[in-house]
C-alpha cells in the first residue's frame, strides 16, 4: 500500500472520531425522556428541562469571607406561587418550584451563598467552589397517614369505646399515634399492637375513657421518626353517637275493658332522645312477643283471637343503640262468657280415685287427696266449698286446669261445690261430686278401752320383684308411714293395690300385727287395734314414789284377724245425677252465644264443623261419653270406645264430647289416637253444666226415645259397654 493511501485512511478515521464527539453532529437529542449530564450531550435543567426537569429557584443568603469583615447587605427573600408539580415550558431560572399537594413529598432546593448581582464575589470564588453553579438534588418530605377501622355498632350504648387502626409512611418510620376527642385541643396517645412504634406500617388501638351520652368526633393522626405529623386534612375521622337512655314507652288506656272483642287493637307511643326507635314488641303473657307496627312515635298491633281471660299487656321498645325501654302493664280482660266448669278427676298421689256408679268417692279421714278441674271463661279465682269450710284452687300456667288439695278430719258425707269468678267479676257456682269420708283407725287399750297416745303404726308392702316385705312409701301418696297416734289414738292409710300387713308398737304394751291382706284397688286402712299391756312390777318407795318395771316379753307379736267386719265399708247412698227415664238434655249451646252472629241454639260441631244435636240421633241407642284429653282415664276410655265403635250395631251410636277443647286440638287428638268414634267439640264446656258433669270420664246411656237410662262414672270396660247397650230399648 502506498504512503498516499495510508494517509487517506488515517484522515478518514480521524474525521469519524471528530464527528462522533462534536455535539453538532451528535445523534442524541433533547426531549427523548433521558437526561444525560456531561459528555458531549451535557444535558441539564437549563439546557434540557424536558428531560432533566426545571431548575430550582436560587436562594440568596449571606456570603462568608475570610478575615476581613464588613457589613453584609440583606436581601429580601423572594416568594413564589405554588403551582402544581409540572415541568415548566422553558428553562427560565425564575420559574417557580413545584410544591406538592397535601400528602405528596415536597422538594426543597438547597441554598447557595452567592448573589446573582455580586460579580466581584463570583470572580473571587475559588476553583473548588465552581461546582456550586450546577443544580442540587431536591429533598422530599414524607407525611405519615392514619386510618381507623369502622366502629360498630354506631350509635352505641357503650360509654367506653375501643378503636383500632393503621398508620403508615412511604419513607421512614412511625414513632407515635394519638387521638383527640376535643377537636385537637388535647391529644391522647394510642397503643401499638406489637408493643412499639418503629416500622413503616403500624397497627394501633386505643380505648377512650368513659364518656357521657352525646355525639363525639374522634380524630387520629400519626407522627414519623423525623417528627412530621399527619396533615390536618388527612386525619382519620369518625363520628360516634353514645345513647344510654332507654326509649320511653307508654300504652294507651285499653277501652272498653273488660271487652267482648276477642281481637282487640293495642296502641301506644315510643320515643327516644338521641337515636331512633328501631322496633316495638307486645306481649300478652310476659313470655312471648309480637312485633308491632310503627308510624312515627306511635305503634299498634291487632292481637290474634283470644279466649276469655285476663291478659297482662306489656310493650317494649328497642332503639338503634341497643337500649330497651318497657311500659307499665295493663290487664286486658276478655269476657264473652261467664266462668264455665268442666269435668275433673280426684287423685291420691299418683293414684286416680275411682268413683262409684253415682260419682261418689270414698276416702278416709286424715288422707289428703287432690282435685283437678278444667274451667274456662277467664277464671281468675276459684275454690271448693261446703259445710266443712273451703279449699282454694290454684291454676296451672298455660292451661285451663285448676288444682286443690282436700283433707277432712271428720267422717261423713261431704258435698263439694265449686265457686269460680272471672276478670269481670262474673260468678259461677255448681255442685260437684260427693265425698264419703270414712272414720280413722284406732289404737286402744284392750282392757280399758281407752285410746293410746304415742303408738307407732307401720304398714308394710310386699315387693314382688325382690320378694320381700318393705316399709310402704307413703310420702308419694301424701301420707306419713309410720304414723304416731295422737291423744285420740287415731291413724289412717289409703293404699293402692297390693299385699300388706300392719304393725303397732307402744312401750308397755305387747306389739300387734295384722294378718296379711290383699287389695285390688285403692283402699282404706282403718282397723282398730286393741293392745294388751305387758306385766308390770310396781314398787312404792319412800320419797321416790312409785317405780314401775315392765317385765320383758319374749312372745311373738299378737295378731289382729282380718275379717269382714274389720274391712272398711259404707252403706251411705247418694242420689243419682239423673233419675232413670229423665229426658236427656239436647246438645245445644245455651242462650249466651259466643258472638251475635252465631245462633243462640245450635248444636256442637264435629270435625267438619257440622253442627249436631242429640235429637239428630233420635231413634238410635246412644252412648254419650264426656272426656278430656288431659285426663288419663279419658284416654283409656277413648281407646275402648274406638274399638267398640267398629263393632257396634247399626242402631247403636257412640258419641264422644270433648270438653273445653278447640277444633284444631280435637283434630290433633283424633289423629294421634287414630280414634274411629263420632266426636263433637264443646270448646267452652257449656254442656258439662247441663249434664252435671263432675268426674271424667262420664258416660250416659240414652234409649231410642232420648231418655237417660243409666249414668256410669269412670272407665267402661268393653264387656260393660256391650251389656249396657243390650239393656237399652
Amino acid at each position: 500500500m502506498s504512503i498516499t493511501c495510508l494517509k487517506s485512511f488515517f484522515i478518514l478515521i480521524l474525521f469519524f472520531i471528530l464527528l462522533s464527539n462534536n455535539p453538532v453532529f451528535a445523534t442524541h437529542k433533547c426531549g427523548n425522556g433521558v437526561c444525560k449530564p456531561g459528555g458531549h450531550d451535557n444535558e441539564s435543567c437549563s439546557t434540557c428541562p424536558a428531560d432533566c426537569g426545571a431548575c430550582p429557584a436560587p436562594t440568596y443568603g449571606t456570603p462568608s469571607y475570610g478575615t476581613p469583615s464588613y457589613e453584609t447587605p440583606s436581601y429580601p427573600t423572594p416568594t413564589y406561587a405554588t403551582p402544581s408539580y409540572t415541568t415548566p415550558a422553558s428553562d427560565d431560572p425564575s420559574s417557580p418550584i413545584p410544591t406538592p399537594l397535601p400528602g405528596e413529598p415536597t422538594a426543597t432546593p438547597e441554598s447557595t451563598s452567592s448573589s446573582p448581582s455580586d460579580s466581584s464575589s463570583s470572580s473571587s470564588t475559588s476553583p473548588s467552589d465552581s461546582s456550586s453553579s450546577s443544580p442540587s438534588t431536591p429533598s422530599i418530605t414524607y407525611y405519615p397517614s392514619a386510618a381507623l377501622a369502622v366502629f360498630s355498632p354506631n350509635p352505641t350504648n357503650k360509654t367506653s369505646l375501643t378503636f383500632s387502626g393503621t398508620a403508615a409512611i412511604e419513607q421512614g418510620t412511625i414513632s407515635l399515634v394519638e387521638y383527640t376527642l376535643t377537636e385537637g385541643e388535647s391529644w391522647i396517645q394510642a397503643q401499638p399492637v406489637d408493643g412499639s412504634f418503629n416500622g413503616k406500617d403500624e397497627h394501633f388501638t386505643f380505648t377512650t375513657p368513659n364518656l357521657a351520652e352525646g355525639t363525639y368526633t374522634i380524630k387520629a393522626r400519626a407522627k414519623s421518626g423525623a417528627g412530621i405529623l399527619t396533615q390536618d386534612a388527612s386525619y382519620a375521622i369518625q363520628t360516634i353517637t353514645i345513647a344510654t337512655t332507654p326509649p320511653k314507652v307508654s300504652l294507651d288506656k285499653i277501652s272498653p275493658n273488660p271487652t267482648k272483642n276477642q281481637t282487640p287493637t293495642i296502641i301506644g307511643k315510643a320515643t327516644s332522645l338521641l337515636v331512633e326507635v328501631s322496633k316495638v314488641e307486645i306481649s300478652i303473657d310476659s313470655k312471648s312477643w309480637q312485633i308491632a307496627k310503627q308510624l312515627g312515635n306511635t305503634f299498634s298491633i291487632t292481637l290474634n283471637k283470644l279466649e276469655d281471660g285476663n291478659y297482662p299487656i306489656l310493650a317494649r321498645a328497642f332503639d338503634s343503640a341497643g337500649n330497651i325501654g318497657t311500659s307499665d302493664i295493663q290487664t286486658l280482660i276478655v269476657d264473652t262468657i261467664p266462668p264455665i266448669i268442666g269435668g275433673g278427676v280426684q287423685t291420691l298421689g299418683p293414684q286416680i280415685l275411682i268413683p262409684d256408679i253415682n260419682g261418689r268417692i270414698t276416702i278416709v279421714a286424715g288422707a289428703q287427696t287432690t282435685l283437678v278441674l278444667s274451667m274456662k271463661g277467664g277464671v281468675t279465682k276459684a275454690k271448693i266449698e261446703g259445710e266443712f269450710g273451703s279449699f282454694p284452687l290454684t291454676p296451672q300456667p298455660e292451661s285451663n286446669l285448676w288444682f286443690g288439695n282436700l283433707k277432712f278430719d271428720t267422717k261423713g258425707e261431704k258435698q263439694l261445690k265449686i265457686s269460680a269468678v272471672d276478670g269481670a267479676d262474673n260468678r259461677t257456682e255448681r255442685n260437684l261430686n260427693t265425698i264419703l269420708v270414712e272414720d280413722f283407725g284406732k289404737v286402744i287399750d284392750g282392757k280399758k278401752q281407752e285410746s293410746i297416745e304415742g303408738a307407732k303404726v307401720s304398714i308394710y308392702f310386699f315387693e314382688t320383684q325382690y320378694k320381700q316385705w318393705i316399709l310402704w312409701e307413703g310420702e308419694s301418696y301424701g301420707q306419713s308411714n309410720p304414723q304416731i297416734t295422737n291423744k285420740e289414738g287415731v291413724y289412717s292409710f289409703m293404699v293402692p293395690a297390693g299385699r300388706y300387713y300392719l304393725e303397732v308398737q307402744k312401750r308397755g304394751f305387747n306389739s300387734m300385727q295384722s294378718e296379711i291382706f290383699s287389695v285390688s284397688q285403692t283402699s282404706i286402712i282403718n282397723y282398730k287395734f286393741p293392745l294388751s299391756s305387758k306385766p308390770k312390777l310396781i314398787f312404792n318407795l319412800p320419797i321416790v314414789g312409785n317405780i314401775i318395771l315392765t317385765i320383758p316379753s319374749f312372745t311373738p307379736p299378737q295378731t289382729l284377724p282380718i275379717n269382714a267386719s274389720a274391712k272398711p265399708s259404707s252403706n251411705t247412698q247418694t242420689k243419682l245425677t239423673f233419675i232413670p227415664g229423665t229426658s236427656a238434655p239436647n246438645l245445644d249451646l245455651p242462650a249466651i252465644a259466643r258472638s251475635e252472629a252465631e245462633g243462640a241454639k245450635e248444636g256442637l260441631p264435629d270435625l267438619s264443623n257440622n253442627k249436631l244435636k242429640l235429637s239428630d240421633f233420635r231413634g238410635n241407642k246412644v252412648l254419650l261419653s264426656f272426656i278430656s284429653p288431659w285426663s288419663s282415664q279419658s284416654l283409656d276410655q277413648a281407646a275402648i270406645l274406638s274399638k267398640a265403635s267398629l263393632k257396634s250395631l247399626s242402631d247403636e251410636k257412640i258419641v264422644v264430647v270433648l270438653l273445653q277443647e278447640s277444633l284444631p286440638a280435637a283434630e290433633t287428638f283424633m289423629k294421634r289416637g287414630n280414634y274411629k268414634f263420632q266426636v263433637l267439640v264443646d270448646q267452652d264446656g257449656q254442656t258439662a253444666a247441663n249434664y252435671k258433669i263432675t268426674l271424667l270420664p262420664q258416660n250416659f246411656f240414652i234409649d231410642k226415645s232420648g231418655k237417660i237410662q243409666e249414668v256410669y262414672v269412670g272407665v267402661l270396660s268393653p264387656k260393660q259397654l256391650v251389656e249396657k247397650f243390650k239393656k237399652l230399648k
